[in-house]
C-alpha cells in the first residue's frame, strides 16, 4: 500500500486536481525526484529483502506528513529525506545478509 502510494506521487498525472474523491495537493518537490521516490517503492515492493521496522515507519511519516518533504517544495529536503529513507530500510537486510554469509 505504501509502494502503491508513492507511485501515485511520482505519477505527474496524478497531480492534476481531484480524482476519485481524494485531494491531490501540490507538491512540486517530487516532480523532479520521480526515479528516487519509484526507487524507494520499489524497494518496499521487493520480497527478496526485508526492510527494517525503523525504515518502514520513516515511509509512512514521509507520506502521512502533509509538512514533510514529500508534498513541501523544497527539491533538497525530499532528496535528503529519500536518501535517508533507503538507507534506513536497506540497513536491516544488509546486516542480515552478512550474518547469512558468515553463518
Amino acid at each position: 500500500m505504501l509502494a502503491g502510494t508513492l507511485r501515485e506521487v511520482a505519477d505527474a498525472r496524478a497531480r492534476d486536481g481531484a480524482v476519485g474523491g481524494r485531494y491531490r495537493p501540490r507538491h512540486t518537490a517530487s516532480v523532479s525526484r520521480r526515479e528516487p521516490i519509484e526507487a524507494l517503492a520499489a524497494t518496499l515492493e521487493n520480497e527478496n529483502q526485508p526492510v527494517t521496522a525503523v525504515g518502514m515507519l520513516r515511509v509512512l511519516d514521509l507520506i502521512t506528513s502533509g509538512t514533510g518533504p514529500l508534498w513541501g517544495t523544497s527539491q533538497q529536503a525530499l532528496e535528503d529525506a529519500l536518501e535517508t529513507t533507503l538507507t534506513l530500510l536497506a540497513t536491516h537486510s544488509s546486516v542480515r545478509e552478512q550474518h547469512r554469509q558468515a553463518a
